[in-house]
């Protein structure tokens, strides 16, 4: 059973990462919602990857293969996915010498 401690200590990580891509961000120069936004994209596709390699996990102790490659190409296209939407706002909006 989990307890909310346990909880407590596992989102941690996440909202430091949740932290500092508000200040990097903003920092940039997008505004509120588009940051808000995005962070909403972002972990909605590190849960997907997380939860396609959970269930390649599954199908490979369970010795289900079709359920091996399923997650395993879920957890590629989230993780390309995921990529791809960074390096697309890291491009919209980068941090240069006059956003310093």
């Amino acid at each position: 059973m989990v307890t909310w401690t346990d909880l407590l200590i596992g989102l941690l990580p996440f909202a430091l990462i949740a932290v500092l891509l508000w200040i990097r961000l903003t920092a940039a120069g997008a505004s509120t919602k588009v940051a808000a936004m995005f962070m909403v994209k972002i972990f909605a596709l590190v849960a997907v990857s997380i939860s396609g390699l959970g269930g390649a996990v599954k199908g490979w102790r369970e010795g289900n293969y079709r359920m091996l490659t399923l997650g395993a190409i879920v957890t590629i296209v989230g993780i390309i996915a995921l990529r791809l939407n960074l390096k697309r706002m890291w491009e919209k909006f980068p941090l240069n010498q006059q956003n310093r």
